[in-house]
């Protein structure tokens, strides 16, 4: 949720952004572009980090990352300096000016050489004031989209960590619901985003940055959090089988790496296809909403207030959809879920591009409900179907690279919509028929989506314990013969009902 929360903060602050720096509107959608550019960074690094060494710990560098990014800046400095200033007067220490010459050797504990780092940054921020800047502190356009670089790497490692965290260890009949209501979160971060957006940007001098300071609070409730929590059960049973090779004379390391071999050998193809599936579905999500807002303001002369009004009750029913099927994927199966999804939401792309009145709201509700009814199958899909070692990883670059490639949807339904115009305002402003436009496009990705689940693999009720891993077995050397006989995915037999 909050990762979509912090996601959504420049889209919807764009006109505030663009007045403060100076620049267009376009120019600020590069800080939301290179945020999806490097979201695959951070699902490689975080992902491999999350199989190696755990889940906790990198979702709580992760989260620091987001408090780090916003906050950076005077905020930060200005604790720095009450810190200091209590500490001095506690150890008679000295100012910042005088460190140099008194060196790091004079205080000798472990509390005092924290202070005399505290007391350097302090002295190095003084003398160039404003060079350690997050998002809600940026001055100037460079600033601000460096700071959004970093934060796609931060929001890459979130969503297959989380992913395994909250899947990982439920029982069997739990997990399409949990599934449902995890991706939900997704529209449930857009919501919270827009409300406080209402509430913080423009209702006080310093503009758009209540909504980033904001941002940076509830993170620090996630660590505390995670912090009282353990491993999940399935990633230590993989530790506690890697140090017994470890003990047997090869380290967990190498271990580890053989995994990765392992992996690859037997799974690359569907890597590919994962990849190319989460493609399709990032494309039916960017291209229903990015566009939509738009579609309604020039076509429908929505008010501001029936746009956030359509797009609330289009996200209430992305998250009803989420929930809903995600839940009856669990007996109708994922595929089958997916493609019914895919099925009704291509009938419903007439009355939700071309419905000319406020009757759209209804056409909104019910093609989120099933484009977001079938992400809501994504999480325990892409699971049941990663290589238990490399989970974390898979899930979250199979995400991630989708995402990126989908980045370029609304540029797409922009370019065809100048093949579509419309008559202009009557102040001059060039309309486009988007309505057109975007059922012409999602049509597309529909079929696509709806093909590429109908011919790929599924592993419904698949066990993630160890036991039932043979990419592990084989790294470490384990005997498995033919491989076990029922692989857990609920047939009964070895190997997949339908696998590449």
């Amino acid at each position: 949720t909050w990762d979509s929360f912090d996601f959504f903060t420049v889209s919807l602050t764009v006109r505030e952004l663009a007045n403060d720096f100076g620049k267009t509107p376009a120019d600020i959608t590069w800080g939301i572009t290179l945020v999806l550019m490097f979201r695959s960074v951070g699902s490689i690094l975080f992902g491999i980090a999350s199989d190696r060494w755990g889940r906790k710990w990198p979702f709580i560098v992760n989260n620091l990352l987001f408090i780090v990014l916003e906050l950076t800046g005077e905020p930060v400095m200005t604790g720095l300096d009450h810190v200091a200033s209590i500490w001095k007067t506690m150890y008679s220490l000295p100012e910042p000016a005088d460190l140099a010459k008194l060196g790091k050797s004079k205080y000798g504990t472990k509390h005092r050489e924290l202070t005399y780092w505290i007391l350097s940054l302090q002295a190095a921020q003084k003398e160039k004031k404003g060079s350690l800047k997050g998002t809600a502190f940026c001055q100037t356009y460079s600033q601000f989209l460096a700071c959004r670089a970093m934060f796609g790497v931060a929001m890459g490692g979130i969503y297959g960590n989380a992913a395994a965290t909250a899947l990982e260890d439920l029982p069997d009949e739990a997990r399409g619901l949990m599934s449902g209501i995890l991706q939900q979160g997704y529209s449930f971060g857009y919501l919270l985003c827009a409300a406080f957006a209402r509430g913080l940007v423009g209702t006080s001098s310093s503009g758009w940055r209540p909504l980033y300071w904001f941002a940076a609070c509830p993170p620090v409730l996630f660590i505390g959090v995670r912090l009282l929590l353990p491993e999940t059960n399935t990633f230590r049973e993989g530790q506690r089988m890697r140090r017994e090779a470890d003990h047997a004379g090869r380290s967990a390391g190498s271990v580890f790496i053989s995994e990765g071999k392992a992996a690859l050998k037997h799974h690359w193809l569907l890597l590919i296809y994962l990849v190319l599936l989460m493609a399709g579905f990032n494309f039916l999500s960017h291209g229903s909403q990015d566009l939509y807002p738009t579609m309604l303001e020039d076509e429908l002369r929505f008010t501001p207030t029936d746009v956030t009004v359509t797009q609330i009750v289009a996200n209430l029913g992305a998250m009803t959809g989420g929930t809903v099927v995600g839940f009856c994927s669990q007996s109708l199966g994922r595929r089958f879920s997916i493609i019914v999804c895919c099925l009704v939401g291509g009938a419903l792309l007439y009355p939700y591009g071309f419905a000319g009145d406020k009757s759209v709201m209804a056409a909104a509700f019910f093609q989120q409900f099933f484009i977001q009814g079938a992400w809501g199958v994504v999480p325990i899909h892409l699971m049941e179907l990663s290589p238990g070692a490399f989970r974390t990883f898979v899930v979250g670059t199979a995400y991630q690279l989708g995402n990126l490639v989908s980045s370029a949807s609304s540029t797409i339904e922009a370019e065809l919509g100048e093949r579509f115009p419309l008559t202009s305002t009557q102040t001059g402003t060039k309309r486009y028929d988007y309505g057109k436009v975007m059922c012409i496009f999602l049509g597309c990705v529909y079929v696509y989506t709806l093909l590429l689940t109908l011919v790929g693999p599924e592993r419904l009720h698949r066990k993630f314990d160890v036991g039932h891993d043979e990419d592990v077995q084989e790294a470490v050397g384990i005997d498995t013969g033919e491989r076990l006989e029922d692989d857990g995915d609920g047939d009964g037999r070895k190997g997949d009902s339908k696998e590449f």
